[in-house]
Parts: C-alpha cells; structure tokens; sequence
C-alpha cells in the first residue's frame, strides 16, 4: 500500500516548525528548528586602555536565545588588527566574569571576543567596542643631575610600562633602594653604574645604564690679595700671560703683574685628597 507523507510548515518568529503524517497510519511527528542567532554583549574590556599580559584580563559578558538558549560560550582575544581569535577558555556561562590569560604578546590592537552558539549551530560573536593595548614589562628611567660634585643628591624617576608593582634600585656605590622613584646621595667621587629592576607577578626586566652618574670632589675657590699668601708645598700652574706670587717659607715662587689692578684674583687649589698631588690652577684674571 502507497503511502503519502503530509508535511506541515508553519513558522512563529524565529522557530520553525515541521510537522509530518502518513496517509495511511495517519502517523504524525513535529520537528522544531530555532533560527535566530543568540543575542551577546560583551561590557568588559570594552573601551580600550592598556593591559598587562602578565596578568590576568577580566572579562564580563551576557549571551541569551528566546528559545534554546546560549551554549557552549567561548572566551577569546585578538592580538592583529582585524585578526584572528585565539579563543582561550570554553564552555563558560552564558552571563558573569571571567578572568582570562591573555597571550604574551604586546600589541596595541587586542580585542576580547565572546562566541555564543546554540543547539542548532546559530553563532554570535561581540568583540570589544575598541582596541586596546597589552603590554609586557620595560624597564626606564631617568636621573637629574647626571654630574657635579660630592655629596650630590640625584633624583631618580620610574619611567618604567607594564604596570610594575616592585623595584629595585642599585646605585653603583653600594647602596640601593625599593622605593619607586628614590633620591640618593653619593657621598664619594667616582663613575657609577646605575640598574633598575622592576617586577610585576613573578616577572622581572632590568636595566642597567653604565657610567650614568660622575661624582667629583669639590674644589675650593680662593679670594685673595696676592702680596702675601702661603699655600706651603704647592706646584704652581701658568695659564695664558698672568702670573701670581705665592711664598713658601717667605721665598717667591712666582710673580704676578697687577699695575692697576683692583679685581680680586680667585684661583682654584687642588687638594692632595683630590688629586694626589698639591697644585694651584689659575683662573678668572682681570
């Protein structure tokens, strides 16, 4: 016996549904399809800013279907301008947070993406509104002065990205310090190296800037009338066509010619501490 198959079609909004019977058994069954795609908002990252990836990236979205609802759920991120999607954790609910690793890698073009589908492959994927930037650890900074003479205070600054949470300074002299943006004073003459470490969530970067600071001793200026002075074991040093009189014991060692001369004479005398050796060096002449 012929049998004829009656098929039914009748659509409500997004649900399609089948209904088919035999003419001879009048045997009847109904098939529901779902044909609209689940709606989902991604609300977190989703106004760009910048990000570590060495931390964790919270994400926050909701995902729904009128009919059979939004599963499974997939988190992802893009790292390339309209790039791929590595996506990174699946089978999440279909509402909450999450926090999710990002890929170690810096870029100023990063996406979070959330894929909802449902049971009948219906997909939807919402991506953050705008890029936004994942960065890793870079050490930086800068000093001021870089030079002048003993005690010099020198002020550091962190010019450090990534989102440090610890540093670590060494001054070259043997001193260091943890503060984020220290002020160090070097007590001696001499040519420092100078390192910054920072650290963020079990990483860390260093840099390290040779002969960053120079550190002299100071020099003392003299003001004087030079008819008489006694500097004891001095070396004298002549600069240019002028000359001065310095007396050791009351015997001249040299002359100065002053006619007509009222400015003060300053010279400059290097200290054995300084310069392991005595010496006068001239100066500032009328």
């Amino acid at each position: 016996m012929k049998k004829i198959l009656f098929i039914t079609i009748i659509w409500f909004g997004s649900m399609l549904h089948l209904t088919a019977q035999t003419s001879a058994s009048g045997e009847s069954g109904t098939f529901t399809m779902d044909t609209e795609n689940p709606v989902v908002n991604l609300m977190t990252p989703n106004d760009g800013g910048s990000f570590s990836y060495f931390l964790p990236l919270n994400m926050v979205w909701t995902a729904t279907d009128t009919s059979f609802g939004a599963t499974p759920i997939s988190a992802g991120i893009s790292t390339i301008q309209n790039g791929p999607v590595n996506w990174l954790v699946p089978n999440i609910p279909n509402a909450g947070s999450l926090a999710v690793d990002p890929p170690d890698i810096a870029t100023f073009f990063a996406k979070a993406h959330i894929k909802a589908v449902d049971a009948f492959g219906n997909e939807t994927v919402d991506m953050s509104d705008a890029y936004f930037e994942l960065l890793g650890l870079n050490a930086e900074f800068s000093a001021q002065p870089l030079s002048g003479n003993a005690p010099l205070s020198v002020q550091f600054t962190d010019l450090s990205t990534g989102f440090p949470t610890s540093w670590l300074w060494d001054f070259g002299d043997g001193s260091t310090s943890t503060a984020q943006n220290p002020v160090h004073v070097y007590q001696t003459e001499g040519v420092f190296n100078v390192s910054l470490t920072i650290s963020l969530n079990g990483n860390s970067v260093q840099n390290l800037k040779l002969d960053y600071i120079t550190v002299v001793n100071p020099l003392p200026i003299i003001s004087f009338n030079p008819e008489f002075i006694n500097f004891g074991n001095v070396q004298v040093y002549e600069m240019e066509t002028d000359f001065i009189t310095i007396f050791n014991s009351g015997n001249a060692l040299s002359e100065i010619d002053e006619t007509n001369n009222t400015t003060p004479l300053y010279i400059h005398v290097y200290l054995k501490s300084a310069r392991k050796k005595f010496g006068v060096n001239l100066f500032n002449f009328w």
